[in-house]
């Protein structure tokens, strides 16, 4: 990764649109008062790419939760 990108770009909103064929995931950055966004970061995937990513996230946060002691992580490990 070239030394330019490896920051990253701050979002605070995240918005999912989506075709037949694909989806696009923008990052917004918003202001503190509500100002305009600015669209940090589009990221264009297939279906099967979602389908993968949200096991990847369920996964990440139940793990984040029980390594947090967050309540109801009983019943999500259960489930």
């Amino acid at each position: 990764m070239p030394p330019e990108k490896f920051e990253g770009h701050w979002a605070n909103v995240a918005q999912l649109q989506r075709t037949p064929h694909e989806f696009t995931l923008d990052f917004v950055r918003v202001g503190p008062q509500g100002q305009f966004g600015t669209v940090v970061s589009r990221i264009n995937f297939s279906p099967l790419l979602l389908a993968q990513l949200v096991e990847v996230f369920n996964s990440a946060w139940r793990q984040y939760t029980e390594d947090a002691g967050m309540p109801g992580t009983e019943d999500q490990a259960e489930e």
